[in-house]
């Protein structure tokens, strides 16, 4: 009985010490407007945090709201660890006291955003879905990412209404799967993007240069799963590791340790 006792508080342990730390990140989750079960949940949550965007309110995502330029940008230049910014001289309509300041600064000495064809940056404006486009694979350029493509745009019926200077974004974007169209047939590349269309697809951007490339999975599958926990074999009553949870435990972290993409 007291073995049977121990078993059981060592089954407890070890599956406390397996719980993803995405379990205490998800009771911490501040915002109210975006429910659990939502399309959108793990997508603003990892944009949170992450650190990428913040809430409208303390409880607050606003997750329906339009996506501005000058929000986008600041949400790139988070992306890029938010480096100091010596000169905030960047476009006449973005005022050094605004909380995109720096960012309209970066994404500017960076090529990141060029301002329209007034010269302004228009920082208040929707950004347009092909604009997101634009900005989105100018930093995937920044930060040495291969976005060539050659994923056309034809099987969407409005696929003309995509601006000449946006189509290799947006086909980017495209055969990438961050940017996905409106619906079977159509791209809608001058229609807004919300706040939490923007956490989705940012949460499919990778945010290193190594995430760019392939990724090695190793599946450690099986048709039968049992074991017991304690490494005691009850059957004999005597020690025994081969086969306990806590011995498969152990043998799962020593690949993980080769290779992190490991999975039971």
């Amino acid at each position: 009985m007291k073995k049977r006792l121990i078993a059981l508080l060592l089954a407890v342990v070890l599956v406390a010490a397996l719980l993803p730390a995405a379990y205490a990140a998800e009771a911490s989750f501040p915002f109210t407007d975006v429910p659990s079960g939502s399309w959108s949940r793990a997508g603003v949550a990892y944009a949170w945090e992450n650190g990428l965007m913040k809430g409208t309110g303390g409880t607050t995502f606003s997750p329906k709201t339009l996506l501005t330029r000058g929000m986008f940008i600041t949400t790139l230049y988070r992306m890029a660890g938010s480096p100091a910014v010596t000169d905030k001289t960047s476009f006449p309509d973005v005022a050094a006291d605004s909380y995109y300041a720096d960012a309209a600064a970066w994404g500017k000495a960076q090529k990141i955003v060029s301002g329209s064809s007034d010269g302004l940056f228009h920082p208040e404006d929707i950004i347009q879905r092909q604009q997101f486009a634009v900005m989105l694979c100018n930093y995937a350029k920044l930060k040495g990412w291969d976005t060539a493509s050659t994923t056309g745009m034809t099987y969407y019926d409005d696929a003309g209404s995509v601006a000449e200077y946006a189509a290799p974004a947006v086909c980017w974007t495209l055969a990438k799967g961050y940017l996905n169209g409106t619906s079977a047939s159509t791209l809608s590349p001058t229609a807004g993007t919300t706040r939490e269309q923007a956490a989705v697809i940012l949460a499919r951007v990778p945010q290193s240069a190594a995430a760019k490339t392939d990724v090695s999975v190793q599946v450690l599958a099986t048709s039968d799963m049992h074991g017991w926990f304690e490494p005691w074999d009850f059957s004999t009553d005597t020690a025994s590791t081969r086969g306990s949870l806590t011995y498969l435990a152990t043998l799962i972290r020593q690949h993980q340790k080769q290779n992190a993409n490991t999975v039971l």
